[in-house]
């Protein structure tokens, strides 16, 4: 069984009680996530601007490759990879809160467990 930090086992069964609001922290979280890599992301472009204004050659341009197909697909609005994960996990996320039951998100048979 599970030992948590001063709170006991976990019981027997391996259930983790969450609640709503333990999954609505989390939506929130990742919309925070995503809303520090848009604000790193506008910085970032500035900061390549700059480089790429005083930067020319072949190495420049393989520069400009590496940023178009690695930096700016990671970190694309909406499309980058990042912004897929994240929806992948926001829509994990959303399931799991949407099929808790009750309001507490308590498993109605844990009384009948824990009293065996």
């Amino acid at each position: 069984m599970a030992e948590v930090q001063g709170m006991g086992t976990m019981g027997s069964h391996g259930r983790i009680n969450l609640t709503v609001d333990m999954m609505t922290q989390a939506l929130k979280a990742i919309e925070e996530y995503k809303t520090q890599i848009e604000g790193a992301k506008k910085n970032l472009d500035t900061q390549y601007a700059t480089v790429k204004a005083n930067f020319t050659g072949d190495a420049a341009n393989g520069l400009q490759e590496f940023y178009d197909n690695k930096i700016d697909a990671m970190l694309q609005k909406d499309t980058g990879s990042v912004y897929k994960l994240l929806d992948s996990l926001k829509s994990i996320c959303e399931s799991i809160r949407d099929q808790i039951p009750a309001d507490e998100g308590i498993d109605n048979q844990l009384g009948k467990v824990n009293r065996q």
